[in-house]
């Protein structure tokens, strides 16, 4: 902000210099320069003041909103994730395993079926994404406006906002993707441990995995 002050008040020198080579008594060029200034200067600082006001604000804004995504409380993800005791019934009722090794099951699942961090970051990374695609679209709406206004330097914060915001959202979608892939390979894990204690028969390996997915999955939706 301060550079377009700047700008303007090298611009008023330039008119002044003009004014000094135009062919004109020292004592008229002296008004001219004095009246140009006293005329301009004022307006410059009232839009500067204004252009530096509407940007806080709205920076204040953007600030508030991230505030308030890593504060929020994380009721869903608590609501949504299934014990494994209700995995364990799941693949009992589906003929996987049978009553007498839940109890074994559940203490292997414990272990194996460790996804909650997964979980956690991909829940936090669609939030964000999801509040970054709203900030994207409102610096849209300013940078229309600013750019209506003739204020190009607000108009340049806000195409920053909009750059970072989507680099964010860039990185948000890989977390999720990452997260993905660590949860897949935990249906995987959990499978096999349970072959590994015995629980499970072999050929009944990968479909006991999709069971793992698909009871987690539906419990989430």
């Amino acid at each position: 902000m301060k550079e377009i002050f700047i700008f303007f008040a090298g611009f008023t020198l330039g008119a002044s210099v003009a004014l000094l080579l135009a062919p004109e008594s020292g004592a008229d060029l002296r008004a001219n320069i004095k009246s140009k200034v006293d005329d301009d200067l004022p307006k410059l600082k009232s839009d500067f003041q204004a252009s530096m006001k509407k940007t806080d604000q709205r920076l204040d804004k953007v600030e508030a909103d991230l505030k308030k995504l890593k504060h929020s409380p994380d009721d869903k993800q608590e609501k949504y994730k299934m014990t494994t005791e209700e995995v364990t019934l799941v693949l009992v009722n589906a003929g996987y395993l049978s009553e007498a090794d839940v109890d074994a099951a559940v203490v292997v699942l414990q272990d194996a079926l460790v996804i909650d961090a997964a979980e956690d970051a991909q829940a936090e990374a669609a939030e964000d994404y999801s509040t970054q695609q709203d900030l994207v679209a409102e610096a849209e709406v300013w940078a229309s406006e600013d750019a209506a206004e003739g204020d190009i330097e607000s108009a340049l914060v806000d195409d920053e906002i909009i750059e970072e915001a989507q680099d964010q959202m860039e990185v948000d979608k890989e977390v999720m993707v990452e997260a993905e892939v660590v949860i897949e390979a935990a249906y995987s894990d959990a499978a096999a441990a349970l072959l590994a204690a015995e629980l499970i028969d072999e050929a009944e390996l990968e479909a006991v995995a999709v069971a793992i997915a698909n009871a987690i999955d539906e419990e989430e939706e």
